[in-house]
């Protein structure tokens, strides 16, 4: 049967559940953890450790790939150079136009991000430089801010971590598609991936963060950040509702009863911190997923009814 790439895409987002949250390096440290106090030498554990890291690092990359792509220039104009297996019919075109999926979504999970040299090359693409190449020098901004310059590089020993994360690459394509007579790898080799992986998620976070202008660090920063993505998802609902309108005027009276109760929804979410200069970023990101349920609940409407 011929796979359905919107309705694969659809799934992917309704498991990642309500807020998509990204991998991080908290991931890689509660493995870690498990497996330092728990599953160490606890047969096959050791052999299912290798596998969730890799996943942890797909998901990470896929994630990256998207947000690059979703948030416009450069890195949308060099889609094209990437080799992306998409076969463009309506049902695509009609769900990127209407948003149930989106550009950065649709080409992430149309790549193969299953070894180093292949994802390494998709993010190297995409913003034009080496990968490794790219993070060798990141620093960490919180620290530098906090403890100067002399703060150094995320990553101290770039090739350890480049011929770390390759062998623990080969070692899970061996775990997961072979039935080898012995383990490909040593118990020792485990704790080695954890902590490559973890530097590379770090240095590769705080890479691409600063190519997109930085994550907030002070509370101002924070509000700000939190206001500016609540305005752009009104923004986003507000063209929705303008599409809706030509066969559905009265969707404008629905909206203003929606908007008395997002606000009265988002007030109440800040109550416990009334006076605080958290405040601001609370209601902010209340306001927000609010309206990005609104915004979804209008799509399923308006996609079933063009069904």
């Amino acid at each position: 049967m011929a796979r359905d790439r919107i309705a694969e895409l659809l799934l992917i987002r309704q498991r990642a559940g309500k807020y998509k949250r990204a991998p991080s390096t908290s991931d890689l440290d509660r493995l870690k953890d498990i497996w330092d106090k728990q599953l160490k030498g606890i047969d096959p554990t050791d052999e299912l450790i290798p596998i969730r890291i890799v996943t942890i690092l797909e998901v990470f990359i896929r994630h990256w790939v998207e947000t690059l792509i979703d948030h416009g220039a450069p890195y949308v104009e060099r889609v094209s150079k990437l080799k992306v297996d998409v076969k463009y019919d309506f049902a695509i075109v009609r769900s990127l136009q209407g948003g149930s999926v989106s550009l950065g979504q649709l080409i992430a999970h149309s790549l193969s991000v299953s070894r180093v040299d292949a994802f390494s090359a998709v993010l190297g693409t995409l913003f034009d430089q080496d990968l490794f190449d790219a993070i060798s020098k990141t620093r960490d901004r919180w620290k530098a801010k906090h403890e100067g310059d002399a703060v150094g590089p995320i990553i101290n020993d770039m090739p350890w971590v480049r011929r770390t994360l390759a062998r623990l690459f080969e070692v899970r394509h061996i775990l997961v598609h072979e039935l080898p007579e012995k383990k490909p790898h040593r118990l020792n080799e485990i704790a080695e991936f954890l902590d490559a992986a973890s530097l590379f998620l770090d240095a590769t976070d705080e890479e691409l963060w600063t190519r997109l202008g930085g994550y907030p660090m002070s509370q101002a920063e924070m509000n700000s950040d939190a206001a500016r993505r609540h305005k752009a998802a009104m923004y986003e609902l507000e063209m929705l509702c303008k599409e809706i309108d030509l066969e559905t005027p009265e969707i404008h009276d629905v909206q203003r009863a929606w908007l008395a109760f997002k606000e009265a929804e988002a007030e109440r979410q800040t109550q416990r911190h009334l006076g605080g200069s958290i405040r601001p970023m609370i209601y902010s990101l209340a306001a927000e997923a609010i309206t990005r349920n609104r915004i979804q609940e209008l799509r399923d409407w308006l996609d079933n009814r063009m069904d």
